[in-house]
């Protein structure tokens, strides 16, 4: 479990992450954090990955020394930015392989290039693996670049928007590989997301983050509730319950969607 507690984060002379006192769920689950625009979800996921200095404490079993990682990523950390655009010539399976930087040499072993290579193929990317990253769609440079994370063999996993590429196929593709991928490797994987209903069927916990503060924390089938949701998004938003029993949402209190 990752603990925060009093978290305060200021950005040019402003505080845009106040005083929050979070936990997410265990290792193998998925803690999903939803906000508007704005309210501090991409600042809480960089400074989890050590890209910015905060006051009070992030806690987790992998990493006592959190708070010396200002400005580099934690070790057992692996991060993936909302924006991963890229012009390099590298090659998807070399961009991959970068997860394993710090320890690669000269040389790297067979064994390596192969995992590298399971990684695409698990997002059926292996007819990219040798074409530059640079010649990918924005959606399969995002898909590269979560393999990459992915090699990194990390505790704690940080996604910011990982689907906001993708076309809906390959939303579900994705957002179904990270829960599995979740509970195989035993990660406790953190995701921003702007989608309600890939939330709700995806994650086990949950954040509402409203103008850098914590609106509520818990399970999704506790947090995620019409009333919580509205007052979050400052919107009307109702739910129906799905085929397969989750709850769908949808704008707007009295008409169904079509």
């Amino acid at each position: 479990m990752l603990q925060l507690t009093q978290l305060s984060v200021r950005l040019a002379g402003q505080t845009v992450l106040h005083g929050l006192d979070l936990a997410s769920g265990p290792q193998g689950s998925i803690t999903c954090l939803l906000g508007p625009n704005g309210c501090g979800k991409s600042t809480l996921l960089r400074t989890l990955a050590g890209q910015l200095a905060y006051a009070g404490s992030i806690r987790h079993a992998s990493q006592p020394d959190w708070q010396h990682h200002h400005g580099t990523l934690p070790a057992k950390v692996a991060w993936l930015p909302q924006d991963c655009g890229s012009n390099s010539r590298l090659s998807a399976v070399e961009v991959v392989l970068l997860g394993k930087l710090q320890t690669l040499g000269w040389r790297v072993p067979e064994s390596l290039q192969q995992q590298a290579r399971q990684q695409l193929a698990q997002l059926g990317l292996s007819a990219v693996a040798q074409q530059p990253l640079c010649q990918l769609s924005g959606g399969q440079r995002q898909m590269v670049f979560l393999a990459q994370a992915l090699m990194r063999e990390p505790s704690i996993l940080l996604l910011d928007e990982p689907i906001s590429a993708l076309d809906l196929q390959h939303q579900q593709q994705v957002l179904a590989l990270i829960e599995q991928q979740t509970r195989q490797r035993n990660m406790l994987t953190i995701m921003v997301l702007h989608d309600l209903n890939a939330a709700r069927r995806y994650s086990q916990h949950c954040w509402l983050l409203q103008q850098g503060r914590v609106l509520a924390a818990g399970a999704t089938a506790e947090v995620m509730t019409p009333a919580l949701l509205s007052q979050l998004y400052h919107t009307p938003i109702s739910s129906i319950t799905a085929d397969d029993g989750f709850a769908l949402f949808y704008h707007g209190r009295h008409a169904q969607p079509a």
